[in-house]
């Protein structure tokens, strides 16, 4: 949400081996906790993966290579996507995004 700036975030966590999916900013009491939204994820430093992120109302699916992890979202606002890293590199090779509704 531009306004807000309130986002959902996957956070690849490669030296704790596991993905954390959390709403940003974390507001303390707020009806979403991060409970439970912590996947083991192995991956391997310069090693080509696919992902893809299809979000359908209020469910986030994280395709890595295939595999499916799948997350709720609240109160969902905006189509913007970025992407950081913090201590490494992250080559993006291709990239679409896409906001086409399929029924």
């Amino acid at each position: 949400d531009v306004e807000t700036g309130d986002a959902y975030d996957f956070h690849f966590r490669l030296g704790e081996i596991r993905v954390d999916f959390e709403k940003t900013p974390v507001y303390h009491n707020h009806p979403m906790e991060n409970k439970g939204l912590t996947r083991p994820v192995w991956l391997k430093p310069d090693q080509t993966y696919t992902l893809q992120v299809i979000v359908d109302d209020d469910i986030a699916t994280l395709y890595i290579d295939g595999v499916a992890l799948n997350t709720r979202m609240y109160n969902c606002k905006g189509n913007a996507i970025s992407l950081y890293v913090v201590d490494g590199t992250l080559e993006v090779m291709s990239a679409d995004v896409s906001s086409e509704i399929r029924r």
